[in-house]
């Protein structure tokens, strides 16, 4: 009888499986050198809202690659809840940002064939992640001082702003058409 309801208790995921789990993803979080303030913190959630906080917080303060590694390691042991799908979304987008402005910036360190790479990557990000002004601001600097060193046009100045802004939708529109193009063909 005990057997029976030991065995039923543990395929069900009672409260010593939720033990253990809990007890896996708080020790991801030590590794990563943070201390956990929600989970095993004492405070009475469902450890799915619990580890959601906790990847929330980690998420806030920047640490993505702990809110991923929190996120898969609760995904791989059924915990599902739409606050830890929607933070793990949040830190791989974050992640992919942040290494593309990283690159980005190397390129547009370098010699002009690297800087004319880099205004290629700012058009893709602008394209693929619109949410972020990032991409928009530095590709506008590039192309306002290209213009600004171009010779011979005695108005220059004066639609500077216009030329700026009818290039970078010039840019986006052609990168569409390329993309379209490649996907029907």
């Amino acid at each position: 009888m005990l057997l029976a309801w030991l065995t039923s208790s543990l395929q069900k995921g009672g409260p010593l499986r939720s033990w253990r789990c809990q007890g896996r993803l708080r020790k991801l979080c030590r590794d990563a050198g943070h201390t956990p303030e929600v989970l095993g913190a004492g405070v009475d959630f469902p450890l799915d809202q619990a580890c959601a906080r906790e990847m929330q917080l980690c998420r806030q303060k920047g640490q993505h690659n702990l809110v991923i590694s929190l996120g898969e390691t609760a995904v791989a042991m059924g915990l599902d809840h739409p606050r830890i799908r929607n933070n793990l979304t949040r830190s791989r987008k974050l992640l992919r940002r942040e290494a593309r402005l990283a690159k980005i910036q190397r390129l547009l360190q370098g010699k002009r064939s690297s800087r004319d790479r880099a205004e290629a990557l700012l058009v893709e990000g602008l394209l693929d992640d619109p949410g972020t002004s990032t991409y928009r601001v530095l590709l506008e600097k590039r192309v306002r001082d290209r213009f600004r060193r171009a010779k011979g046009d005695p108005f220059k100045l004066e639609l500077l702003d216009a030329r700026v802004g009818h290039e970078i939708n010039r840019r986006q529109l052609e990168l569409l058409e390329l993309r379209q193009s490649s996907s029907e063909g």
